[in-house]
């Protein structure tokens, strides 16, 4: 597949000495050790940047870096922190990939079918060392029918629902309006989402879940096989999943840099078909677009031919929010109009718009409904 590179200094100059230190670290360049020794050079806070990659969980790229740096460049104290944290990491995805697959053990004795797909998976399916990517939780997908009896799967394995699970009428609401219940055990702060669709229904982005199932691909994960999504729903999902957060963690980004890299993942031609067909080939074009900015991954000739105007409107808002330390907490309207830039048809836009309002009242009738319910426990 032929891939072609695209002028991103620009964007990259606007950037802070830290954050652009952090993105040359994690970009898998071979000159990044040199990149870095020159921004030293410049006077870059290395502390600071150490807390951006902290914040965007991409230490262990961060700290790989750091570590071939000479001893004058970095801190002696930085550079135990970040070989500590970085073994702490390694430690915590050996943990996290054993529950995965106790929990996928558990739930297959329990005759749910479930898949795993983000963290996990993308780690042991792109990376060539799982070290190198921060595992925040374990995502598992299953049908709609199984939640219920999921949920008490993962009860009984030690986790307790992050909120309470709605019952009765509610469930059934909250089902088709939402996409995941989250778990979290006491004992180690393992998180668990527990997914039976990959968005909110308010966000309006058709995938074919059903279609998902029959495509699935086996994954070796901690010496067990098991399975995921095949590699281009994995994609679209990731792109989705980023998108749907705005592309506000940095190991989003890296994801999807790492799949660019590779030429054996996917067929980008299958790609944008297949977005095509999911009303999401601007999510995916964006997707790819941020990561060829920021890290310099190629761009497939697929992907170029959709590049427009305002695919560069919506990568520079992702690239003033990113690194922005009021992220998410600015320009309501801002982030309005990035969600409706998204949707290159106009009806699914309007769709959007009023699934949106929906789902907040929606929201706001099960929290009164649950109040209720927990008042008259009380009593």
């Amino acid at each position: 597949m032929q891939k072609i590179a695209i002028d991103n200094q620009r964007a990259l100059d606007k950037l802070s000495l830290e954050a652009l230190t952090v993105v040359q670290c994690v970009a898998n360049r071979h000159d990044a050790v040199s990149k870095v020794r020159a921004l030293v050079s410049r006077g870059v806070n290395l502390d600071a940047a150490a807390s951006i990659a902290e914040e965007h969980g991409v230490v262990p790229a961060f700290s790989r870096v750091l570590q071939q740096l000479p001893p004058c460049d970095v801190p002696v104290a930085l550079r135990a922190k970040l070989l500590t944290a970085t073994r702490a990491n390694a430690l915590r995805n050996h943990l996290l990939i054993g529950t995965t697959n106790e929990l996928l053990e558990k739930l297959h004795r329990a005759g749910i079918e479930a898949l795993i797909y983000k963290g996990p998976a993308v780690a042991a399916a792109v990376y060539s060392d799982l070290s190198l990517r921060f595992i925040g939780d374990i995502d598992l997908l299953v049908r709609r029918v199984d939640v219920e009896a999921a949920a008490e799967v993962i009860v009984e394995a030690g986790f307790e629902p992050i909120a309470s699970i709605p019952t009765g009428a509610d469930a059934a609401r909250f089902l088709d309006r939402d996409c995941e219940l989250g778990f979290k055990r006491g004992a180690d702060g393992q998180l668990v989402e527990l997914h039976w669709r990959f968005r909110p229904a308010y966000f309006e982005l058709p995938l074919d879940i059903e279609q998902f199932w029959t495509r699935k691909a086996a994954v070796e994960l901690g010496g067990c096989e098991t399975f995921t999504l095949a590699p281009v729903d994995h994609l679209l999902v990731l792109c989705v999943h980023g998108a749907k957060h705005r592309w506000d963690r940095l190991r989003w980004i890296c994801d999807i840099g790492e799949i660019l890299r590779r030429d054996d993942f996917v067929d980008w031609d299958e790609v944008m078909r297949a977005a095509r067909t999911a009303g999401c080939e601007r999510v995916v074009t964006l997707a790819a677009y941020v990561a060829h900015t920021l890290l310099s991954a190629p761009l497939p000739v697929p992907v170029v031919r959709h590049v427009s105007p305002i695919i560069g409107r919506l990568s520079d808002y992702v690239m003033e929010e990113l690194f922005h330390p009021n992220r998410g907490f600015r320009g309501v309207a801002k982030r309005a109009l990035f969600n409706i830039g998204l949707r290159e048809r106009p009806g699914t836009a309007l769709r959007y718009i009023a699934g949106r309002v929906q789902w907040s009242a929606g929201e706001r009738r099960l929290i009164a409904s649950r109040r209720s319910q927990e008042g008259n426990g009380r009593k």
